[in-house]
């Protein structure tokens, strides 16, 4: 009896203690999903991790590497674009050629080229040249050209010198032109007052000789320069021949 009942309360003292032990078992193991929750959790960052690492460069050379082999490919792609004809665009027509200036290769001295390199005679060459006379002018000699100078056709009425120039005009042009022209080389020197002087055109100017000026009809000569072909006398006013009788 008394044995029986000694381990009858062993087993009940021993029982109370056997109960939170099982609770704290049931505890840990009810936490249990929580720490492998966390454990999950740390592997899946230390997987991302290291496969950050794998696409982080290893160094500036690779960053550069990339960096031209990108701008290569752009420029190789703009190239195409621009290589490449729009089917919906058709080819611009060629411009139009200027014409060749009719001025023939010419001695440095020769009179067209003088009255050509002047800045003065600009009117006159433009009309040499509507009236189709720079290559007779420049080949032939020797010559006595009186040239005018740009003001001396600016004093002309308004809207004549565009109307000589004009196609239709030619005739009357070349006219006024070759009354500007006579044969020979003629210095300063060679001239006296109340002088006839026959032009090309066939009419006759009067010379002018008076206190050292030069003049002729009512122009003045104001320089002369001597040429490879003639002489040029730098006139202010424009000749025009009189009217046919």
């Amino acid at each position: 009896m008394i044995a029986a009942s000694t381990r009858c309360a062993s087993v009940c003292v021993a029982a109370p203690h056997r109960a939170p032990i099982r609770e704290a078992k049931r505890n840990h193991v009810g936490s249990r999903p929580r720490v492998e929750h966390l454990a999950s959790t740390r592997s899946w960052h230390r997987d991302c991790t290291i496969s950050l690492r794998a696409f982080r460069p290893r160094g500036g050379k690779d960053v550069k590497a990339l960096l031209i082999l990108a701008v290569i490919g752009l420029v190789a792609l703009g190239c195409e674009r621009a290589q490449a004809p729009d089917p919906g665009l058709e080819a611009a027509p060629a411009p139009a050629r200027r014409q060749a200036s009719n001025l023939p290769p010419l001695h440095p001295t020769n009179i067209v080229s003088i009255a050509s390199g002047s800045p003065d005679h600009t009117t006159l060459v433009a009309a040499l040249q509507a009236a189709d006379y720079v290559t007779a002018v420049a080949a032939s000699g020797p010559l006595t050209v009186f040239a005018p100078t740009n003001e001396a056709f600016d004093k002309l009425p308004a809207g004549t010198v565009e109307s000589l120039l004009e196609p239709e005009n030619a005739d009357a042009l070349r006219e006024i032109l070759k009354y500007h022209v006579t044969t020979s080389a003629l210095p300063v020197a060679s001239f006296r007052d109340g002088q006839l002087l026959a032009m090309a055109n066939g009419a006759k100017t009067t010379i002018r000789l008076q206190e050292g000026q030069l003049s002729i009809n009512d122009a003045n000569v104001i320089a002369s320069i001597p040429g490879s072909n003639g002489i040029i006398h730098v006139i202010d006013g424009v000749l025009l021949p009189p009217a046919p009788e």
